[in-house]
Parts: C-alpha cells; sequence; structure tokens
C-alpha cells in the first residue's frame, strides 16, 4: 500500500507551518488534532468524529467529514511495511519512507521541533522526489488534493521499482569542469547579512537563537539542536548554489541533520522580510554537478 501523508495541516495556506524536515530527520510522520487527547482510543469512525465535533468545525460537514477520514486512516489503516510519500514544501521535495510498526504513537506536547501529536515510526530512504520524478513515477492524478492522509491508488509498484533494492549513497558524477555554473555565487552576493537574518529567522519560528559556528570552518554556519545548519543568500534564483567540498564533506557525514538553508533576495529590505527554502540532506538532491573546488546545483 501507498499512501500520500503531508506533515502541516490540510490546507494550502503558507503560513501553515510545516514539519517535514523534522519528521524526515527524526524518521517520524505526524498528524496533528491532538487537543482531544489520543484519538487511537475511539473504536469506531463515528465516535471519531463525534468527537471532532468539539473542535471549531462551524458546521461543515464535508470539512468535518474529511479530517475523520484522514485521522482514521492515519490511525488504523496505515500498516507496517506500507510505503509513505510526505511534500516538504519548503525544499520542494517529496521524502519516500516505509511504515515500521504496526501501531501508531501519542506524543503530549511534544518539544523535539514538530507540534503534531499523533506519530509513526517511518524509515526514510535516501532518494527523494523532486516534482519532474512525482510526475513521471506516479502521475499528477496520483498526488493531487490536499488531504492530510490519502491513499495513493496508482503507482505503487513504479515506485517500488524506481526505490530499487539499494538507494545510491551519493548523486551521479557528471565529470570535472562540466555543468553550468549560472550567475556569482550566494556567499559573495549576500556575506554576513544573510547569516544575521537566518539567525534571526530560526529564532522567531523556532523559538530559539541557534549557535554561531561559522567561525570554526566546520562545514556548515549555525546549529539549532541536532541540526547543522549551512547558510546561503543570493539576489536572484539565477545565482547557482555551491558547496565547498568542506561543505559537502560535512553534509555527507551529518546526512539527515545537515540542513541547507538559501535565502533570496534582491536587497536588503527584502532580505529582512524573506523566507529561506530549507532543503535537509541536500547532497540527495539529483541535480549537483562535481566541480574542481566545489559542487553546485542546477534548479
Amino acid at each position: 500500500m501507498l499512501w500520500k501523508i503531508f506533515a502541516r495541516m490540510p490546507s494550502n495556506d503558507p503560513k501553515n507551518p510545516d514539519f517535514a524536515d523534522v519528521c524526515y530527520q527524526r524518521d517520524i510522520i505526524a498528524i496533528g488534532w491532538g487537543s482531544e487527547g489520543n484519538l487511537a482510543r475511539f473504536s469506531t469512525r463515528a465516535t471519531l468524529k463525534q468527537a471532532l465535533r468539539r473542535m471549531d468545525y462551524r458546521g461543515d460537514e464535508r470539512k468535518l467529514a474529511n479530517h475523520a477520514g484522514s485521522i482514521w486512516a492515519f490511525l488504523h489503516k496505515v500498516k507496517k511495511g506500507d510505503l509513505v510519500i510526505c511534500p516538504d514544501r519548503e525544499a520542494g521535495v517529496w521524502y519516500v519512507g516505509k511504515v515500521q510498526q504496526t501501531s501508531p504513537y501519542f506524543v503530549s506536547r511534544p518539544t523535539d521541533g514538530c507540534w503534531f501529536e499523533h506519530r509513526r515510526r517511518v524509515k526514510w530512504t535516501k532518494r527523494r522526489l523532486v516534482k519532474r520524478e512525482l510526475l513521471r513515477v506516479l502521475g499528477a492524478k496520483s498526488v493531487g488534493g490536499i488531504q492530510t492522509c490519502a491513499k495513493v491508488l496508482v503507482g505503487e509498484s513504479r515506485l517500488r521499482a524506481w526505490l530499487g533494492p539499494v538507494s545510491p549513497a551519493r548523486p551521479a558524477r557528471h565529470g570535472r569542469g562540466g555543468g553550468s555554473g549560472g550567475g556569482g555565487t550566494p556567499d559573495r552576493e549576500w556575506g554576513v547579512e544573510v547569516e544575521q537574518r537566518a539567525k534571526q529567522w530560526i529564532k522567531e519560528n523556532w523559538g530559539s537563537p541557534p549557535k554561531d559556528v561559522s567561525h570554526t570552518a566546520c562545514g556548515w554556519d549555525l546549529e539549532h539542536g541536532a541540526w547543522k545548519i549551512e547558510v546561503k543568500g543570493r539576489k536572484t534564483r539565477a545565482t547557482t548554489i555551491r558547496l565547498s567540498f568542506n561543505e559537502w564533506q560535512a553534509a555527507k557525514k551529518h546526512d539527515k541533520n545537515y540542513m541547507l538553508m538559501v535565502f533570496t533576495a534582491a536587497s536588503n529590505r527584502v532580505l529582512r522580510k524573506s523566507k529561506p527554502v530549507r532543503r535537509p540532506d541536500p547532497t540527495q538532491l539529483l541535480d549537483w554537478h562535481e566541480h574542481p573546488e566545489y559542487w553546485l546545483i542546477e534548479e
């Protein structure tokens, strides 16, 4: 069985937080609706739906039914061994994993960066789907909609074939000096300013300031909890993102705990309000190309 599960509330509102990167890092998949406690205690969908009525649905029976269906599927229909795809809105990728346990579990007042209480253990693969691969492997109709937990009716066999028996440890090389360099390098376009913006954004959105380790030449700029964060800034998307070989090796070593955080802003005024694109485990993207002194990504 193949499931599409969003680690955010069922809405396209960009203000809703997306916890896909935290789920990927911690090998879990999570959904919310924890204000009424552990909803797995309800033995029928009807009693679950009745409990949800105490939440603020304002008579919207269709919305209530959709949410009840998603929660019921997550708690009772998803099984050990099923495949899961989860979109990361910020990184622009879909994570692919396999459910590791028969029953879900509940975390009251979680403090690990993901607010959602209902969870399942998932082993995420190293391979991730970018949009063009998603459309090729599963098709547009298979992954449409915003329902939190939904069965994907077609494409499971193609996805398993795409995953293969062993996920590749690194992207394919294209030779030294190959690829398209793009215009400029991010660090030269936005130096200290982008690191200051990253510190501010992390404090505002993750609840506490990061530790600045940029002076240590360790391969990343900031630390927050388990995250090792390399910050890049650029003035337009035409600027190619580059990782030095030191940063590349650090990203390979720390994989799920390494995050590339990219800010794109044409001016200081825009930068002060900009939001980053976050890419956990960035070396597993398939569009990196090796050059003599760095790796670059083509978007």
